[in-house]
């Protein structure tokens, strides 16, 4: 059995960084978060993991920025819609 051609699977993945950055901002205005005031790539660069961290306390301080819009169901909603 060759391990290289078999169809792989994701298992494990966060919401918080999965959602689109377009309701990450949608998101971020409804609660009010200063960052829903900036420009569309200071927005994408303060939530968005565009290519490889190189420390972890960025990468952590995304998924932080990002958890703070997912409040209520309604935010839940909006993600997965």
């Amino acid at each position: 059995m060759d391990l290289l051609r078999l169809p792989k699977v994701e298992l494990h993945r966060h919401l918080d960084l999965s959602a689109r950055w377009p309701t990450l901002r949608a998101l971020a205005q409804r609660s009010g978060q200063p960052e829903a005031k900036l420009n569309d790539e200071e927005f994408r660069r303060a939530y968005l993991i565009r290519e490889p961290m190189l420390d972890l306390t960025t990468v952590l301080k995304k998924f932080s920025r990002a958890q703070d819009l997912f409040y209520d169901p309604t935010s839940l909603r909006m993600i997965a819609e």
